[in-house]
């Protein structure tokens, strides 16, 4: 079973939780989308819901949302049981990937629209909202005339307006360019803060999960992979499964027999059952060294600048490709030897990890 941890949010202790599912299943013809799943956001919480394509999540995106209805288990929003509520009874905003704005109306109206009245107080108030997402002067401008951040800024304008329990972000940057999309995703994260409000942020992007979260809870096959702070759920994942959705994954098989876990000459403890394992490490966990002496060798093909941060390709002598840090410079094909550190052992017979140690 994966871990989780789902201590509340700061201040949140006389709130009920702003959503909570147990036990959820839901089958879509015949495949079962989603099995078993316990899932909490806390009253102020920013849960990222990390899964790739086909785990899961859009379904329960939409069971959460009113769309859908789970087969099983119960689902409660702001502590009231809403399994079988209609959408607009949920007190819940939306942010979509695609904006969904009426190209007729203006920033505000499309404020005062979802508050159900445009008298003078609500339009004081989408007015204040505006400014808090840093469109102030642009109150009657419409979709055409903002550009797709100033577009996103609106949405969740909108989403804020109905004063919900709970906002679902869907992919919510997924159109805009990489440039934008992270510097808006630090500001919505910091004002959902300051407002007070709680988020499930739906996203198959790693950084973006990392960066806007106070918590990760990875799907997958429609399961709960893994639950806990993003450090945690980075550097010690519960599962293959978990570590694999963070991505900057070094995956080396291996086998574990008596106790103990080889990698070619590379030997470590491991309290796991004897069989095949995988050895993973985080690319940025590997280290380069110029040690022939080393249990683990290999050879230096090429490097690659991400930003700043310079990591290189590095080939086993055995076969699989390694991308390591590096301290000096190597020439294509000059051996050197690997340090590895924040590994993680996962049995291929069963679905437990072992860690052999933590980064220091």
């Amino acid at each position: 079973m994966p871990r989780t941890e789902q201590s509340p949010a700061p201040g949140s202790t006389t709130r009920p939780d702003a959503l909570n599912l147990v036990g959820v299943t839901k089958r879509l013809g015949r495949n079962e989308v989603l099995q078993g799943v316990d899932l909490r956001v806390g009253a102020g919480e920013i849960v990222a819901l990390l899964g790739a394509s086909g785990s899961g999540k859009t379904t329960l995106l939409r069971l959460v949302a009113g769309m859908l209805t789970p087969d099983s288990g119960q689902l409660t929003i702001g502590g009231r049981e809403s399994a079988h509520l209609p959408p607009e009874a949920r007190r819940l905003g939306f942010v979509f990937q695609d904006y969904a704005l009426w190209p007729h109306l203006s920033a505000r109206e499309h404020l005062t629209l979802v508050m159900g009245r445009a008298g003078a107080a609500q339009k004081a108030r989408a007015d204040t909202l505006l400014t808090t997402v840093g469109l102030a002067g642009l109150e009657v401008a419409r979709p055409a005339q903002l550009s797709g951040g100033q577009r996103q800024r609106v949405a969740l304008a909108r989403a804020l307006a109905v004063e919900p329990e709970l906002i679902l972000l869907d992919e919510p940057y997924s159109a805009l360019d990489p440039v934008l999309r992270e510097t808006l995703r630090g500001e919505v994260a910091a004002l959902l803060r300051a407002e007070g409000r709680a988020a499930l942020h739906v996203t198959h992007d790693p950084d973006e999960a990392m960066t806007v979260a106070d918590r990760i809870i990875v799907l997958g096959g429609g399961k709960v992979l893994d639950d806990g702070p993003p450090e945690r759920v980075y550097h010690s994942p519960a599962t293959l499964g978990a570590a694999r959705a963070l991505g900057r994954l070094n995956e080396l098989s291996a086998q574990v027999r008596g106790g103990e876990v080889s990698l070619g000459d590379w030997r470590a403890p491991a309290a796991l059952p004897d069989g095949a394992a995988m050895v993973t490490v985080r690319w940025e966990h590997a280290r380069a060294v110029r040690s022939h002496g080393a249990a683990l060798q290999a050879t230096f093909e090429r490097d690659a600048s991400m930003r700043g941060v310079t990591l290189s390709r590095f080939r086993l002598l055995d076969g699989p490709v390694v991308v390591a840090q590096r301290t000096t410079s190597y020439e294509p094909g000059e051996v050197v030897g690997l340090e590895l550190a924040g590994v993680g052992v996962f049995s291929l017979e069963q679905s437990q990890p072992s860690t052999l140690w933590s980064v220091p």
